[in-house]
């Protein structure tokens, strides 16, 4: 009886071990991918803020600094309200 008892705590931490080395493989994985969205993120807020200058810069040689940025700005609320109201209707 002790040597099945054994036998089965033997199993039971090669279980362990093995199901900790996928573990940490996957929680790499995670860490990296978690990295890459990060990136990925921050990046788009980045190309999103050099194209709302480069329309307030173009917008600026047709009407006055002020009502360029008042109209960035509404454009800039509209996709950003457009994109929460989407999440928001699944």
């Amino acid at each position: 009886m002790t040597t099945a008892l054994a036998e089965m705590m033997i199993g039971l931490v090669e279980l362990l071990e093995n199901e900790r080395e996928q573990l940490f493989k996957r929680l790499i994985g995670l860490a990296a991918s978690a990295g890459l969205a990060f990136a990925a993120g921050l990046l788009l807020l980045v190309g999103l803020a050099w194209l709302a200058w480069a329309g307030f810069t173009a917008l600026c040689l047709v009407l006055v600094p002020s009502a360029a940025a008042t109209i960035i700005g509404l454009a800039c609320l509209a996709v950003s309200g457009g994109m929460l109201w989407k999440t928001s209707r699944k």
